[in-house]
């Protein structure tokens, strides 16, 4: 039978993470947190449960530069990588169904939104060639890019779902997979590029 009433469980895991139309590959990072689990009584094992969670996410890439500009102002060409690393404390609120095989092993799906805000993280630009000099930056800062702008905005939200095992009502491994919502981009930053004669994308967190 499936335990009724509330359990607190703690978890860490990895994130691989992406931002859409941002033309960088995903990248790994720390899921670590705790949620509250409470199984209904009297609904053959649906549960409901939230939590908090730190979660890295972001997205890097390996580009060419036939004309990077050097430290003695010469150019040069380089290949360098882009890295865009923000890290969020995240607030999921999830419904599930879990399904005891026997005595010892469960499997259960869950899905449900998420809520975040961004705390801190950083963009770098790595330069193969050591006369270029690496340039970083505060990725929610005011100078994301280096356009002395705040361009990334610190909310999110989205929908998740997650598919699991369980043993013993102890241990369980999961997989999941969150689909961001909110556009990254702020609508000040949006604009600017508009001004400029250029269209930006919608970047959201996978």
């Amino acid at each position: 039978s499936i335990k009724t009433g509330l359990t607190w469980i703690g978890y860490v895991g990895m994130n691989a993470s992406g931002l859409s139309n941002s033309g960088l590959n995903g990248k790994a990072g720390l899921n670590v947190g705790f949620k509250g689990e409470y199984v209904l009584p009297n609904a053959y094992g649906t549960y409901i449960n939230a939590g908090v969670n730190w979660s890295m996410k972001g997205g890097k890439k390996e580009f060419f530069d036939p004309s990077a500009t050097a430290i003695d102002g010469t150019s040069v060409a380089t290949k360098y990588t882009v890295k865009y690393a923000p890290s969020y404390l995240e607030i999921p609120i999830h419904v599930g169904f879990r399904y005891n095989i026997n005595t010892k092993f469960g499997v259960y799906g869950e899905l449900g939104p998420y809520f975040a805000i961004g705390v801190t993280g950083k963009g770098k630009y790595k330069y193969d060639n050591d006369l270029v000099k690496d340039e970083s930056f505060m990725f929610f800062g005011k100078n994301f890019d280096f356009d002395n702008m705040k361009g990334i905005q610190r909310f999110d939200c989205g929908f998740g779902f997650r598919v699991g095992a369980e043993y013993n009502n102890q241990y369980s491994l999961n997989l999941g997979y969150d689909w961001g919502f909110t556009d990254m981009f702020t609508d000040k930053y949006r604009t600017a590029y508009a001004i400029g004669g250029w269209s930006l994308p919608k970047m959201k967190n996978r």
